[in-house]
């Protein structure tokens, strides 16, 4: 759980709800989601996965990183990609219209981690506008997945599902996901 995530979901949370304990606004956890995500994705290619331990890029490779893209030329980009996206997202006129922004956002941060991009869309079935499988036709979107075999096994209150779009508890989302 990356700390980016985190403000996706508080910005989520306060769009929809109204949250005391907080000064902040949806729009200033989004900025903060996006800022987190660039921060970490920098800082590990930077620093390495594990900081300042043995692991860690070595001077000769963080200075190929920055010789390749110089920390200035981040900076400024990231401010370009940022200003831009917060422009977008306060130009939505309903909760609904920020969220898409958010999700994607959070969708983009999730790379490399499908759990919670799998877990956000089937959630929310946002972002919107993303690109479609290469498939013309990838079949009903798995809404959930099999028990594994030996809790069905050994446990004899488990029924295994009829199929992969039977919904878990939480999951109240239009039956019209798809890819």
């Amino acid at each position: 759980m990356m700390r980016s995530f985190v403000n996706f979901m508080l910005a989520e949370a306060v769009n929809y709800l109204t949250i005391t304990g907080t000064t902040k606004t949806a729009a200033d956890y989004y900025a903060d989601g996006i800022q987190a995500s660039f921060d970490d994705v920098r800082n590990w290619a930077v620093n390495g996965t594990f900081g300042t331990s043995s692991l860690a890029a070595s001077p000769t490779e963080t200075s190929t990183i920055d010789t390749f893209y110089p920390a200035a030329t981040y900076t400024t980009n990231v401010g370009t990609y940022k200003a831009a996206a917060q422009a977008a997202y306060a130009a939505q006129t309903s909760a609904d219209g920020r969220m898409n922004f958010i999700a994607r956002e959070y969708w983009i941060a999730s790379f490399g981690n499908g759990v919670e991009a799998f877990n956000l869309y089937r959630r929310t079935g946002l972002p919107s506008g993303m690109q479609p499988t290469l498939d013309p036709e990838p079949g009903a979107f798995p809404r959930s997945w099999w028990y594994p075999q030996t809790y069905v096994t050994l446990n004899s209150n488990a029924d295994q599902k009829a199929d992969l779009t039977t919904r878990i508890f939480w999951d109240k989302n239009s039956s019209d996901l798809n890819f």
